[in-house]
C-alpha cells in the first residue's frame, strides 16, 4: 500500500485540540475558533469568555462548553434582527458578569 504526501504551506505551529475534560487552553481556544489567541485572552481577562485559573499565574483554562455558548451568542447571521441579535449579547454578557453560568438552549 502507498501513500501519496501533499505538500501543505507552512502556516507556523500546528496546534492539536486535544480538551482536558472539556477544558481548553487560549491556544486550543484559539485553535478550536480559529481567532488569534490574543483575542482569546483578552476577551478572559475582559470576563467576556468565562475562564479558570486553579493558581495564581497558573494554567488559564477555558470550559469547551462556555467557548461555544460564546461563540453562539457572538454570531451574527445577516438576516438576523439587529434586535435580536444584540437582546442576545446582552443575555450573555449579563450571564457571564453575574455568574449565573451557561445558559440551557
Amino acid at each position: 500500500m502507498t501513500t501519496t504526501e501533499t505538500a501543505e504551506p507552512d502556516t507556523g505551529p500546528s496546534i492539536t485540540v486535544q480538551p482536558y475534560r472539556g477544558w481548553l487552553s487560549p491556544a486550543e481556544a484559539a485553535a478550536y475558533t480559529g481567532l488569534a489567541e490574543s483575542l482569546i485572552r483578552r476577551f478572559v481577562r475582559l470576563g467576556v469568555i468565562p475562564a479558570s485559573q486553579l493558581v495564581k499565574a497558573g494554567r488559564i483554562l477555558i470550559e469547551r462548553s462556555a467557548l461555544d455558548d460564546f461563540l453562539r451568542a457572538n454570531r451574527i447571521d445577516p438576516e438576523a434582527d439587529p434586535a435580536e441579535v444584540e437582546r442576545e449579547r446582552q443575555e450573555y454578557r449579563r450571564d457571564v458578569i453575574h455568574g449565573h453560568g451557561r445558559r440551557s438552549e
